[in-house]
């Protein structure tokens, strides 16, 4: 009886080894979750901390570096109250220094003390920066204060490359620089830890195979003789697994505990088995690996999904500002590369045209371009013409004539807005090749705008859809391309009229030629007259005749020759009257003076006439604009006879403005300087 009470069956045994494996396994959980746990806190710490706080110490950075050159161009450009680049200084003391401030508030409890040390001596150097901006800032408030030598002495040295401003901007930015190694030698060192932690947990795997197999093994001494084979079996896998190899268990068929043993040790190393693949792949950068947890309850499985999603989600973050910095260089490069296409062919608009639409269909990587011109030259009807149309490599030569409104090239002019189309009619365009021809997939039209005048519109077809960079691209070069056109019918039109001009010049010189030549014929003949006159009494009467004849044909080719002149000064005078009516207009002589002004000229100035006659052209020009050496160099080509298109800055009203010049210089017999016109546009 005693012996029966302490006899144990194999339901309570392998309950118990179950239990110990249960209790086992739940430890290692524990203990694996603590680990984890820790690592999720570390990482937390870094993307809810030291990730945004490095964000805004970048954000400092930078709007350190803002405010510097804003400040450069609030001494040196933006004479003006009011501007826009001082309005921004302004704001970005004021409004995103204290909003940058406050956001890095939020992480700063989260810092070391050595770090919240490092940042608040970077906030007295930043701040006394800023102190130091804003008393210069408010010392030139207005105009007059720039005409201060003594301010400006002050001011000059302190905003030079090597001045106080300077050097305390650039050890901001080191502090700031060296702040953000710190938070990535932090991050780093995190990184590495988390790879220690995944050793740790593969050595925690093989502690709790070990501890299962030397269980398995205490308690196979208390199996029944039946059920060796199958616990000797399974020992067998437990010591492999002991070793790292994780092998496949034996199936079974027993109904028993031994059964269900079998059955829970198959599921938990496939379990560990794809948990192991799992971290390799992760360690590896394979995050589109698939993995279940074993359950909902599954901790390790869970916190590896969940350490995957926040490396997957950095890994978005820092490709995603690749691909933006990849778009900003093309657009920059692309700006770059149109700004000098125009400047080779900004003198022909043709050329210009031609130039412009075949490298925009390249360099968005379109199927077919064109470019529509507004064409004025009709009285009564305003309508786009296709001036140069590119595909495959090659312009086409086709006529194409829009009025406004007209197909979507008509609606953009008349909206001045751009339109986009992803669905494409079939009826609307077609794309052509050797292998056959198919409707393009988008459509993109922007109007050319330049001055709130619209000059034309672009259209760009293509087998893709335009992504937005491209979009946004086109949209910001169109003002250049619009501004460039301009600048070519500015130049053709006043070509075309100082030819004409010149003409009717030359043949009104040519005509005053003949009617003196006709003149001094007519005073010779009668010279020789009044010369037999005074020889021959005799046929005084006949002489008399005669010299009557000749006056009175002289009085004829007198009043003939003056109606002529009076309607070729009429022509020239409707000529001049159109000039000035359309376009301010200005002469000068070889020293710089003013001789004569156009109410248009004047008008621009805002002066009045007393104010420009006769004073010196260089009185109004900005002093900015003359230092540089630009005007010098102006006056230097005009000297050598060369005909000068470029913008000069002027000072209207105490304001700094460009005006846009085509500038003819007019030589004397000796090819000298002797008179310069000029033709202006704004």
């Amino acid at each position: 009886m005693a012996e029966n009470r302490f006899r144990i069956n194999i339901g309570f045994r392998l309950l118990s080894l179950v239990a110990i494996i249960s209790l086992s396994i739940i430890i290692s959980n524990i203990l694996i979750y603590n680990s984890f746990l820790g690592e999720f806190k570390i990482q937390r710490k870094i993307f809810s901390i030291y990730h945004p706080s490095s964000i805004q110490l970048n954000k400092l950075d930078q709007l350190n570096i803002n405010s510097l050159s804003l400040l450069k161009s609030w001494v040196f450009i933006d004479k003006d109250t009011g501007t826009i680049q001082k309005k921004e200084l302004i704001y970005l003391h004021e409004v995103e220094r204290p909003n940058i401030k406050q956001e890095l508030n939020k992480y700063l409890q989260g810092w070391s003390i050595e770090e919240q040390n490092m940042y608040y001596d970077l906030l007295i150097s930043f701040d006394s920066l800023i102190t130091k901006e804003s008393q210069i800032m408010d010392r030139l408030s207005f105009f007059e204060d720039y005409l201060d030598a003594q301010t400006m002495f002050e001011i000059y040295p302190l905003i030079s490359e090597n001045g106080d401003l300077m050097r305390n901007s650039k050890r901001i930015s080191n502090d700031i620089a060296e702040l953000n190694e710190i938070f990535e030698k932090r991050t780093q060192k995190t990184q590495e830890t988390s790879e220690n932690r995944f050793i740790k947990i593969k050595v925690t795997l093989t502690w709790l195979t070990i501890i299962i197999v030397l269980t398995l093994i205490f308690l196979a001494v208390f199996v029944m003789r039946n059920i060796l084979y199958i616990t000797t079996t399974l020992n067998v896998v437990v010591r492999k697994a002991s070793q790292g190899l994780l092998p496949d268990v034996p199936k079974s068929n027993r109904k028993d505990e031994i059964g269900d043993l079998n059955k829970n040790l198959t599921s938990m190393i496939s379990h560990l088995k794809g948990i192991s693949s799992f971290a390799n792949d992760i360690g590896k950068n394979k995050f589109d690996t698939p993995f279940k947890p074993a359950s909902d309850g599954d901790v390790l499985g869970n916190a590896l999904l969940q350490m995957r999603d926040n490396l997957v989600r950095a890994q978005k973050d820092a490709d995603l500002r690749q691909i933006e910095n990849t778009q900003r260089n093309w657009a920059s490069q692309g700006i770059a590369v149109f700004n000098e296409v125009i400047r080779d062919t900004s003198n022909n608009l043709e050329e210009l045209t031609d130039a412009v639409i075949e490298k925009l269909v390249n360099y968005t990587e379109s199927n077919i371009g064109g470019l529509f011109i507004v064409n004025e030259d009709e009285y009564d009807e305003k309508y786009l013409e296709l001036k140069s149309f590119y595909a495959y490599d090659r312009h086409k030569y086709i006529q194409q004539i829009v009025k406004p409104g007209e197909t979507l090239v008509g609606q953009c002019y008349v909206e001045n807005d751009t339109i986009y189309v992803s669905e494409v009619p079939e009826d609307y365009i077609a794309i052509t090749s050797g292998l056959g021809s198919d409707k393009p997939r988008s459509i993109l039209i922007v109007p050319l705008q330049f001055n709130e005048i619209t000059y034309g519109v672009v259209e760009l077809a293509a087998f893709t859809q335009f992504e937005e960079y491209k979009k946004d691209f086109v949209e910001k070069i169109s003002e250049t391309i619009a501004s460039a056109i301009s600048t070519a019918k500015i130049n053709a039109r006043t070509s075309k009229l100082l030819e004409e001009s010149n003409e009717k010049s030359k043949r009104l010189e040519q005509q005053e030629v003949e009617a003196r030549e006709n003149i001094s014929r007519v005073e010779a003949n009668l010279k020789d007259l009044q010369n037999k006159y005074k020889i021959s009494l005799e046929s005084n009467e006949l002489l008399s005749d005669e010299k009557d004849e000749v006056l009175k044909q002289l009085d004829n080719f007198k009043k003939e020759t003056k109606i002529k002149i009076e309607e070729e000064k009429e022509r020239f005078t409707i000529l001049q009257s159109a000039i000035n009516q359309t376009i301010p207009y200005y002469e000068m002589n070889a020293n710089g003076d003013i001789l004569y002004a156009n109410p248009l000229y004047i008008q621009l100035l805002n002066l009045p006439e007393d104010e420009v006659f006769d004073h010196r052209h260089i009185s109004f020009i900005s002093r900015d604009y003359i230092n540089t050496g630009n005007y010098k160099q102006i006056w230097d080509d005009l000297k050598e006879l060369k005909i000068v298109n470029t913008s000069i800055q002027y000072m209207i009203d105490g304001k700094s403005k460009f005006i846009t010049e085509n500038i003819i210089p007019i030589s004397n017999k000796k090819d000298k300087l002797e008179k310069i016109i000029v033709f202006c546009s704004i």
